[in-house]
């Protein structure tokens, strides 16, 4: 049978780019300082070095010039302490560490003070490791609060992550990266987790309580092969005591309530974050007309987060706990919902971490992470369905036999659902790292995730779909099962002379899912970075990549799908024209073998339980162009388009079930935006994405049939959405709490032109109609 798919994909894209290069001096401090309140540059800062003892390094010390900047050169590898004094802006220290044939570089901003300047004293501060990111040798899009809270409407994960290139993602919270139909890898704070189920749209964590979320494409040994894209996120660690409350009200039922609140030790050696969020809201999924769009689709949620931190001179220990509990409704039609139709979810992910750290001497160090991950979902239904009619096979037998309903306003819901799906992960982790100078390290290490389910499903068919697995009036499974997911890596950033890096790596993982399936993969991998001069820099990068299949059941109730395995190969041009303005121009492709899909466990239904099934091969095809700006204060803007094709193929012709292309397939994206942020806090911004849509194959039949439902005959259906933000938030000040408030605006335009629910591409089908959220915050 054709699985339909059920995906909406959105793209919201930019992409802050960081400088790539070397440091081209050994020993030498790099140091620039603005003002404040305007974000220029600040000339006459007196910039000097002392040991750890406060003893003055000699011929280091100097005044920063009228670009703000000054280099202090000929620098014994070393611990020191960094100095800055202004008459008027007054100044800071901070420990710097140099290292032989690095730049640690410190940039910071000053305030100005009138007759009382003020001198603050910073945490230490790392080298700046500009070229090789945690061993990776690319560049990443990172995500920071401000952006979050800036430029995206909906803070959820998925929709951060939708503003990278590449990267889909649909109404029922899956992201689809470069082809791929499921989850991608994440590390939480410096922690790599299990893997996501498919079926769970409710986030593992939420993004207010993220300090930071970045998006690395690159794959290396060391950070796993689970997908193409790994997304690294960091739980908020206070620099000192704060609380702080937003409330947000708008239309359309929606309201959230945040508190975070943080400690920090008067050695900031320790430090606690705390952070609880309540949301609500009337329009939770995709509905099923664009017109009706709140029956029974609300949703209730509460997520709470707690993160302990802690070092002494030879540890780090790190301990971080998230806690989600969603509740909504499946949305309906409105005869549906007028005849009684209630059907209904709560999901929960339970998210523990604890990571270990210690420093054998000062060239190595030994890593050690446990993770534990629970994911439950319970389908409840009152009983009550609708009839569905399906198409006159005398008058379109095609429309027929896809099973498409005769009324394509409202095909019914004829099905009653009932699950209960739990599957819990142990995942242990252990890497050592040993560094060969400053370019040159070695990571070797292992990991191992147990995995336990228990997952049983009910679905009748009393209202006529005819769509259940198997055809028959009940879809009845229940699976227990144990399955094992791990690997050995090894991996080796190495120089290979002042301008090349090369970072390679080889995996060894292997995947039983604990009723037949039992499987491995040797994955090699190889990054290469030639840097052109210190704003320019060329990558070429090839992974494969070995991704376990979703853990829940398969269409048939049986569990043989197998891994995918990937080959990616990828051609980067970076370029940072200044050190708040960045580019990136990226040539992909994906082969695919065994590519698994996600789709619909019940084809044409609102039921949001997937089930996966094995292509034979399938490619990826795509050209990425970002840029991007970041200012303190003034004008910010993105652009990024994505021109791509993910199209699955046959290597038998006896094989039908394959479509053309991905339901994810959209061939162009584009996404811009801009925003302007005054010196009082004052904020505002718009941005808008555009996606070209998908073939849309069930229209055309209808309209053949002399049915035109929505007034399209086309192949392809665009999308266009534009949001518009406002928010004041003023300047953190020492004398009581600082108040803001703003204002969203989304989908500005209110177009829900676009309804497909029963075409094989569903990945455009609906826009959620204009909603208003009004928010106010005090930070104390």
């Amino acid at each position: 049978m054709r699985i339909q798919y059920r995906s909406l994909a959105a793209l919201l894209c930019s992409v802050q780019l960081t400088a790539v290069c070397f440091a081209q001096a050994p020993g030498r401090v790099e140091v620039e300082v603005l003002r404040a309140d305007t974000a220029g540059p600040l000339a006459g800062v007196k910039v000097r070095l002392t040991d750890l003892d406060g003893t003055p390094v000699p011929a280091a010390e100097g005044v920063t010039g009228e670009d703000g900047k000054l280099t202090l050169s000929n620098l014994a590898p070393g611990s020191y302490r960094l100095i800055l004094n202004h008459p008027k802006f007054g100044g800071e220290t901070v420990t710097v560490k140099v290292e032989e044939g690095l730049a640690a570089s410190y940039k910071t901003a000053l305030e100005q003070s009138g007759d009382e300047a003020t001198f603050t004293v910073r945490e230490t501060r790392e080298p700046q490791k500009e070229l090789t990111q945690g061993d990776v040798v690319d560049v990443r899009a990172d995500r920071d609060q401000e952006f979050i809270q800036r430029q995206i409407g909906e803070h959820t994960l998925q929709n951060v992550l939708s503003t990278a290139p590449g990267v889909q993602r649909n109404s029922m919270g899956q992201v689809h990266i470069r082809g791929e139909h499921r989850g991608v890898a994440y590390e939480v704070d410096g922690v790599q987790i299990p893997l996501p189920t498919t079926n769970q749209i409710t986030q593992m964590i939420d993004p207010e309580f993220q300090q930071s979320i970045a998006v690395q494409n690159a794959r290396t040994a060391d950070t796993g092969s689970q997908s193409g894209t790994l997304v690294q996120t960091e739980t908020i660690e206070p620099e000192k005591p704060f609380a702080s409350y937003q409330v947000r009200v708008g239309n359309l039922g929606q309201y959230e309530n945040i508190l975070k609140a943080g400690t920090v030790s008067e050695d900031k050696n320790w430090s606690v974050f705390v952070g609880a969020h309540t949301q609500a809201t009337d329009m939770y999924l995709d509905p099923p007309s664009p017109t009706d769009q709140t029956l029974n689709n609300y949703q209730r949620s509460n997520d709470y987060t707690l993160k302990v931190k802690g070092k002494t001179e030879q540890d780090k220990f790190g301990a971080t706990v998230s806690y989600v509990h969603n509740n909504y409704g499946y949305p309906q039609t409105a005869a549906n919902y007028n005849a009684g139709v209630r059907q209904d979810e709560a999901d929960q992910n339970l998210l523990a971490l604890f990571s270990w750290q210690r420093k054998l001497d000062t060239d190595s160090d030994l890593d050690l992470s446990l993770t534990y991950l629970r994911n439950t979902q319970r389908a409840t239904s009152n009983g009550v369905f609708t009839a569905f009619n399906g198409f006159d096979p005398t008058v379109n037998p095609e429309l027929a036999e896809e099973g498409l309903p005769a009324n394509p306003r409202n095909a019914g819901s004829p099905y009653v659902p009932f699950y209960n799906l739990a599957i819990s992960q142990i995942q242990p982790r252990l890497e050592y790292v040993r560094r060969f100078g400053e370019r040159q390290r070695i990571k070797v290490g292992a990991n191992a995730d147990f995995i336990s389910s228990d997952q049983s499903i009910n679905i009748t068919d009393p209202g006529g779909g005819g769509g259940l697995p198997g055809g028959g009036p009940s879809f009845n499974a229940r699976l227990n099962r144990n399955g094992f997911l791990g690997g050995v890596f090894f991996s080796h950033t190495l120089p290979l002379g002042d301008d090349l890096t090369l970072n390679y790596g080889l995996r060894a993982d292997r995947f039983s899912n604990g009723v037949g399936v039992d499987t491995g993969q040797l994955s090699p991998s190889a990054n290469l970075v030639y840097k052109l001069n210190d704003s320019n820099s060329l990558r070429a990068s090839y992974s494969r990549t070995f991704q376990a299949p979703p853990l829940e059941l398969d269409v048939t109730g049986s569990s043989s799908v197998l891994p995918q395995r990937i080959s990616t190969y990828e051609l980067d041009y970076d370029v940072q024209f200044s050190d708040v303005v960045g580019s990136r121009l990226a040539l992909v492709q994906r082969d695919f073998r065994d590519q698994v899909d996600v789709g619909l466990l019940v084809s044409g239904s609102n039921i949001p339980l997937f089930a996966p099934v094995n292509f034979s091969n399938a490619v990826y095809r795509g050209i990425e162009f970002t840029v991007n700006t970041r200012n303190p204060l003034g004008w910010n803007g993105f652009l990024t388009t994505t021109i791509s094709e993910a199209k699955p193929y046959n290597t038998s012709p006896l094989d039908p079930g394959i479509p053309t292309y991905n339901d994810h397939d959209q061939r162009v994206q584009l996404t811009a935006g801009l925003s302007y942020k005054w010196e009082n806090g004052l904020s505002a911004g718009a941005d808008m994405f555009y996606g070209s849509g998908f073939p849309q194959e069930a229209l055309s039949l209808y309209n053949a049939a002399g049915i035109n439902p929505y007034g399209y005959s086309g192949a392809r259906i665009p999308r266009v959405i534009t949001n518009l933000n406002l928010n004041y938030m003023p300047k953190p000040s020492s004398d009581g709490p600082d108040i803001g408030g703003g204002l969203q605006i989304l989908n500005l335009f209110d177009d829900r032109s676009l309804i497909n629910f029963y075409s094989d591409f569903s990945g455009t089908r609906f826009v959620p109609q204009r909603r208003f959220l009004f928010n106010a915050q005090i930070k104390f």
